[in-house]
């Protein structure tokens, strides 16, 4: 009785070369650090999405500033808090120094202070999406890196046995395939 040929996705994977394991290693690594990063992504911009309008209701309806900075202490994951907490330090500041500034110089300490706040808090929520930007445009060439190597081998399969049949040539096509479409 003849066998069947096993055709399912891991078998092609068992019967890859070892450049083409590479490469699905590879892009299997960077695909779940990528998820990662998402699920952690997700789960800050939730927090900080909830915590944003739990202060903003506390700010919006604070008797004063004293108050409002009291109860901001919260709401550590909110940056509509911290640059709040940033102005009013620098108002503190600003209020008990001797050679305080005046009209206008007052004004542009206070936003510098919550513009460095501001940018500070962007910064910290757009951590790692370089990684995730870099990983979606290289991910197709990583994956394209495996098909050439694949095609390759199935030429110098065809160069060793002078053949040019399916059963010379579908090992590499089939690395090829498998490779290509993890890449993409």
């Amino acid at each position: 009785m003849p066998s069947i040929p096993q055709t399912g996705v891991l078998d092609l994977i068992s019967q890859s070369g070892p450049v083409a394991k590479l490469v699905l290693l590879v892009l299997l690594c960077a695909s779940v650090l990528c998820w990662a990063i998402i699920l952690t992504k997700w789960r800050t911009l939730s927090r900080a999405l909830s915590q944003n309008q739990k202060f903003l209701n506390v700010f919006w309806h604070g008797k004063n500033i004293e108050e409002i900075f009291a109860k901001s202490e919260k709401f550590p994951s909110s940056p509509v808090a911290n640059v709040f907490k940033s102005g009013v330090k620098e108002l503190k500041k600003l209020s008990t120094g001797e050679n305080e500034p005046q009209g206008s110089d007052r004004v542009d300490n206070i936003y510098r202070a919550l513009m460095r706040s501001s940018t500070s808090e962007v910064a910290q929520l757009e951590g790692s999406l370089g990684w995730l930007a870099t990983t979606a445009s290289a991910a197709p060439f990583v994956g394209l890196f495996g098909t050439v190597w694949g095609i390759m081998n199935s030429f110098q399969s065809i160069g060793a046995s002078g053949a040019a049949n399916l059963a010379v040539v579908g090992p590499g096509i089939s690395e090829a395939l498998i490779t290509t479409a993890t890449g993409i």
